[in-house]
């Protein structure tokens, strides 16, 4: 039972992160007992905020009048999120990523070398972006959801730590 009300709070997550509005339908949760919705786990604090803000901050001046340029024009080695302007890139960096997870720009990147693929983290953060756009694709195609315009991201499934929490396999 434990299962079924997690998928159940996770599926809600999905169709109302990231808005405000308020289902139509109601959630299945709402009417679930106390025993049957998992406690929901506390938002880690975000312990590297400041040191992120200071690498952006540092890399803004480094691009200054460029900041609408596209990313991959002003950074080198861009494989994902081309053509987005370089100073939303670097706020995607780090509020989407870094504050999605919890961590600082060296949890994927070789601080000074931001173009290098040395760390694997960085493979893996491409993957996820690619399966978050597929996702709020489907979402997109879904008519009847409680949401006319839902969308995930990385603070969906990690609420702010490293490793998202996932549905224990099925036995």
């Amino acid at each position: 039972m434990r299962n079924v009300s997690l998928i159940a709070t996770i599926a809600l997550a999905l169709v109302t992160s990231c808005h405000s509005a308020t289902p139509s339908v109601p959630s299945p949760v709402a009417s679930a007992t106390p025993a049957q919705v998992a406690a929901p786990a506390a938002v880690p604090v975000d312990s590297f905020t400041a040191l992120r803000s200071r690498a952006v901050a540092t890399l803004l001046q480094r691009i200054a009048g460029k900041e609408n340029a596209p990313a991959d024009s002003v950074f080198q080695n861009i494989k994902s999120l081309k053509g987005v302007p370089a100073g939303r890139f670097l706020a995607i960096m780090n509020e989407g990523f870094g504050h999605g997870l919890g961590v600082s720009c060296g949890f994927c990147h070789v601080p000074g070398q931001w173009a290098s693929d040395q760390k694997p983290n960085k493979a893996v953060a491409r993957d996820m972006l690619a399966m978050v756009t597929r996702v709020n694709a489907d979402l997109k195609s879904m008519s009847n959801l409680p949401d006319s315009a839902p969308r995930i991201g990385c603070m969906t499934c990690h609420r702010g730590q490293q490793k998202p929490e996932l549905i224990a396999p099925s036995r």
